[in-house]
């Protein structure tokens, strides 16, 4: 006993073990505690008395091990129960350790199942055992299950993951949970039920989940539920009526990440879309996942828009700092961006916009950059017929003269951009088209040779990318514009 070794506190001991057996599977776990407590007197007598290492049981496990584990747990609630049936038949061994966790049921923690329909008969015992210390419940079912799941009286639940099987929404224990994953034939048929279990978990929830249901009816809440802590919201193809009663009721101050994607058969009111309840001019919801809700301390908003095939993704980043992050899936992102514009538009709060549209289509809705004018800071576009007119409105003012007739820098459309990226289509007569309107552009924003009107701030970044097959032909309009433009390039692409 002179080592030092020995004078370590058994509490350090506890941890190193612990860290020794994190993540791996039950079996793997006893066995390595075993080889440890073979080492010596001391280290057999700190395994031996320490039931938090003895805690992980699943359905690989022989009936003497798991007897083991429960035993050397001293009946503390601390046991964690995985268990994968997958269809699988049920051997005397299974039903032996089944039975073992059932009798022990008070001691569970957690308890994960992966399963289908025709295995739920052979723990069915378990799941309406009593399970009064159960912080954390997941079944994941192959398959649709009719059964519908109670719980036991007992501590509220703090985790609950379900897929394609119910539960009893009645139970009390629904209060504290942090986290809310409902997929498939899980989530409950009427909106109004889940905003009742919302309103019950307000304070602590923290995740939301609903995905892969149908089904469900639209309900109309008239005031809306305050979420202060939920951090992630996914809503992922669910009716949009089911879907725009979740985002009307909810207010989440310190939400960072949404997701919604639209179901694939979908029928609506234009004017009763999700997209705009979200983008409707005034939602708090949205201002503050944005960070432009109301506030006094002025801070630099940078706003990110990526538009792409069926999807646009906001990224916000507030003092160089990541803050939130919205990815909305749509089959016509144009019409989100079409909402998206005039909420900007309408927000009093000062930021800035790097605007990118990569493979979306306004079809009838030609691009505007007037109501984006007051905050946009970057714009990249690929289509050239949306190039061609950003080309043609970033030559215009979009204000009339001060009222001392002279002109001012922020009299043009979108002032403050300071990075542009385009592109110039291979056709001859279309080329020419985008030629003709970035010399006029260039004259008219920057140059200086007209002393009646004063020239924009000048970009850090203006980019145009052509084919290799013109490019050659466009180096004498690249040196003309860079007289004016220095930083001005033509890039290629193909």
């Amino acid at each position: 006993m002179a080592t030092p070794l020995y004078r370590i506190p058994a509490e350090v001991f506890e941890e190193i073990f612990k860290a020794m057996i994190e993540g791996g599977e039950a079996l793997d776990n006893a066995r390595t505690l075993m080889k440890l407590m073979g080492v010596c007197r001391h280290w057999h007598a700190t395994i031996l008395n320490c039931p938090r290492l003895w805690t992980r049981l699943d359905s690989d496990l022989p009936p003497e091990i798991a007897a083991l584990i429960i035993e050397r747990s001293r009946g503390l609630p601390i046991l964690s129960l995985r268990w994968e049936a997958d269809g699988r038949d049920h051997s005397n061994t299974d039903t032996a350790v089944l039975h073992m966790v059932t009798q022990n049921s008070r001691q569970l923690k957690s308890m994960y199942f992966q399963m289908w329909p025709g295995d739920l008969s052979n723990i069915w015992s378990l799941l309406e055992s009593t399970t009064t210390a159960l912080e954390s419940l997941t079944i994941y079912m192959g398959s649709h299950c009719h059964e519908v799941v109670t719980l036991s009286d007992g501590v509220p639940l703090k985790h609950l993951f379900l897929k394609d099987v119910t539960l009893d929404f009645a139970t009390p224990r629904l209060s504290g949970l942090v986290s809310l994953h409902l997929f498939g034939s899980a989530a409950p048929s009427l909106a109004k039920t889940l905003i009742q279990i919302l309103e019950a978990a307000a304070a602590q929830l923290e995740e939301l989940a609903i995905s892969w249901t149908r089904g469900l009816t639209e309900y109309r809440q008239s005031s809306s539920i305050t979420l202060p802590r939920l951090k992630n919201l996914k809503l992922e193809n669910i009716p949009p009526s089911y879907s725009t009663a979740l985002i009307a009721t909810i207010y989440a101050p310190a939400c960072s990440y949404i997701r919604v994607k639209e179901s694939a058969h979908r029928k609506h009111d234009p004017t009763q879309t999700l997209d705009a309840v979200i983008w409707k001019p005034g939602n708090t919801q949205t201002a503050a996942l944005l960070g432009l809700e109301s506030r006094s301390d002025p801070r630099t908003i940078q706003i990110s828009i990526l538009v792409f095939l069926m999807a646009v993704r906001i990224d916000v980043d507030e003092e160089g700092y990541r803050r939130g992050d919205l990815f909305l899936l749509s089959e016509e992102p144009w019409r989100m961006v079409r909402l998206m514009r005039e909420y900007f538009f309408h927000h009093p709060s000062s930021f800035s916009i790097s605007l990118n549209i990569t493979d979306a289509t306004f079809k009838d809705d030609p691009l505007d950059l007037i109501p984006w004018s007051r905050h946009l800071q970057e714009l990249i576009l690929v289509y050239f017929d949306d190039c061609l007119r950003a080309l043609e409105q970033l030559g215009q003012r979009a204000t009339a003269p001060s009222w001392s007739g002279v002109e001012t820098r922020e009299d043009w459309v979108c002032p403050n951009l300071r990075s542009i990226m385009l592109h110039i289509p291979k056709k001859e007569e279309d080329c020419a088209l985008h030629v003709a309107a970035l010399r006029s552009l260039v004259q008219k924003r920057w140059s200086s040779a007209d002393s009646e009107f004063a020239p924009a701030n000048q970009p850090t970044k203006f980019d145009i990318t052509c084919t290799t097959s013109i490019y050659e032909e466009l180096q004498t309009v690249e040196a003309e514009i860079r007289e004016i433009v220095p930083c001005f390039m033509f890039r290629t692409k193909g």
